[in-house]
């Protein structure tokens, strides 16, 4: 059998190392968007991942990670928001690590395979040119057993990188007593600052010392917004966060090594939380709190609502992110994940914006249970007549390799599938806008020339909801934005794996639709546009009215 060289890549950076390092034929293997569009658009030999990673693979991994969080050992990290994000990354890494063994599995059974890395370790834009994080190499030098490859640098070897720790402290004097505080001005959060009480201030602790922009720092001073910047000193880093070693195998497969260097850098960016959470459990003995608004319930977000537990300060967290009732192991499995981040912890109260977030509760979220039914908080709010409206919105969850996630999430090959079918789809009365996550902006110029039918952007989800009468979407955010926009939603799933929401009510089935083809696709659009003439039926947001809802809860001490 002919030997093939193959390499996984994660940016075109990463594949002109490799062209310019190696002078015989290369097989790729992408492993995000970036590396697949660079791929096809140069017409360099590449494996499509979509034939390697079934909906099977989806499930079987969704299980073992989950076994292997749901019996780890945290030592001695007491911090439930830091237990949060602690399990978190080392979900992204085991992901990772499972989706290339996977393939590489695959690929060895129909080919006699060598691999080529780049050896790149990490995020450095400096030496490599790209904010792309590189695991790759990483993840088979410390989990396969090599007995054919080539390595071009040693990056991925020498892992350990110079790192500063902080002690802080926050000066007392600078803050109001019963002002309210938030975890940041992300997902809408400036709403807060119009409808709170007049002279009322909001602070926000900025401990990375990334600042807003001249325009917006002025306009949210003047609506009572107070940012603080703790004073920092350097200090000599001692291990005081004591988790042990981790020992995993994947089949034939040790992950324990790649698994424990990941550990290893979390620890260190944990004692950072700690040392944060110190200097704000000083000053909240000395100021008090009214409210504690957080969107994320992962890291120091999470864990500040855990030192404000036993004060009069009322936490509240209001999720981000679309958390749905589950209707199997799997699907329950995934929400759960979704909800760690944005829809748990230690908070007194937890905001319901939607009729979808209050059937979480009946499975998904079911150990909650000091709720506040709010309405729309911070979701998208446009202008609800869609008669006149003429474009359908695509907009799905995207994430790169260092953040994987299975089941409920779309891989950046199907998202690349469904571009080809909805390009094919368009016609004079089917204009379709693909808004694209900032996180995968820079990926627009590649992507444009392959469809030429779609109108791509990349801009805030109320810009493109409020051209847009229907959302196609496979699960995302957008979903409850959209909603709260009085669009249709259009639940796309070609892989039949996934279908985010199933309907009950009439509401919900007037608004919410599962379709898994193309031509199931077309007859339901031709049907929403005669249907969208005549609609009168959606909920109004009354922003004031939520707002006030959460002001005025009284704490149950």
């Amino acid at each position: 059998m002919a030997n093939h060289s193959v390499s996984f890549v994660q940016s075109k950076e990463e594949i002109n190392l490799i062209l310019s390092k190696i002078n015989h034929q290369i097989l790729f293997i992408p492993l995000n968007l970036e590396s697949l569009m660079y791929l096809k658009q140069k017409e360099l030999s590449h494996l499509n991942p979509k034939y390697y990673f079934n909906n099977e693979k989806h499930k079987q991994a969704l299980l073992f990670t989950e076994k292997f969080i749901s019996e780890l050992n945290y030592g001695n990290l007491k911090f439930e928001g830091l237990r949060l994000e602690f399990r978190s990354q080392l979900r992204f890494i085991i992901n990772s690590c499972i989706f290339l063994i996977e393939i590489y599995k695959k690929i060895s059974e129909e080919k006699n395979i060598s691999l080529v890395l780049s050896g790149w370790h990490g995020q450095n834009f400096r030496k490599y040119n790209s904010k792309e994080i590189f695991l790759a190499s990483s993840i088979i030098e410390n989990c396969f057993d090599l007995k054919n490859s080539i390595n071009i640098s040693s990056d991925n070897k020498n892992t350990t990188k110079a790192q500063n720790l902080y002690n802080y402290y926050i000066n007392p004097r600078k803050i109001k007593n019963d002002s309210i505080l938030i975890n940041n001005l992300g997902y809408n959060f400036y709403r807060l600052l119009i409808f709170k009480k007049l002279f009322q201030k909001v602070y926000c602790f900025n401990f990375d010392e990334k600042n807003l922009n001249f325009f917006k720092k002025i306009i949210f001073f003047l609506l009572g917004y107070r940012e603080i910047i703790p004073k920092k000193t350097k200090i000599k880093f001692e291990e005081t966060i004591k988790i042990p070693d981790i020992f995993l195998t994947y089949g034939d497969f040790d992950l324990s090594k790649i698994i424990n260097l990941r550990k290893k850098e979390l620890v260190f960016e944990l004692s950072n939380s700690i040392n944060k959470l110190n200097a704000l459990n000083v000053l909240f003995k000395k100021k008090k709190f009214k409210n504690y608004f957080s969107f994320h319930s992962r890291g120091l977000d999470g864990s500040i609502g855990e030192l404000l537990n036993n004060t009069e300060c009322k936490t509240i967290n209001i999720s981000h992110g679309t958390v749905v009732e589950s209707y199997d192991k799997y699907d329950d499995l995934y929400k759960k994940i979704i909800s760690d981040s944005v829809f748990s912890g230690k908070f007194k109260y937890f905001a319901v914006q939607s009729a979808l977030c209050e059937k979480s509760l009946l499975n998904t979220n079911s150990k909650i249970t000091k709720t506040v039914k709010t309405g729309n908080l911070i979701f998208s709010n446009v202008k609800k007549n869609i008669s006149s409206k003429k474009y359908l919105l695509y907009a799905v969850t995207l994430k790169k390799f260092h953040g994987l996630q299975f089941l409920g999430v779309e891989m950046f090959y199907e998202f690349y599938e469904n571009l080809n079918l909805l390009n094919n789809l368009v016609s004079k009365d089917k204009k379709i806008i693909v808004n694209v996550h900032t996180s995968h902006k820079k990926n627009l110029d590649e992507i444009k020339p392959f469809f030429p039918n779609l109108y791509f952007t990349s801009e805030k989800i109320d810009k493109v909801l409020n051209k847009s009468f229907a959302l196609i979407s496979f699960s995302s955010t957008a979903i409850e934005d959209a909603l709260a926009c009085n669009r249709y939603i259009i639940l796309l799933d070609q892989w039949n794996r996934y279908q985010h929401f199933r309907p009950t009510t009439e509401w919900e089935k007037n608004k919410i639709y599962y379709v898994n083809s193309k031509d199931q696709l077309n007859k339901l659009i031709e049907y929403l546009r005669k249907k969208k003439i005549n609609e009168t039926n959606f909920l109004r947001n009354d922003l004031k009215n939520n707002y006030n809802k959460i002001f005025k809860i009284e704490n149950e001490n």
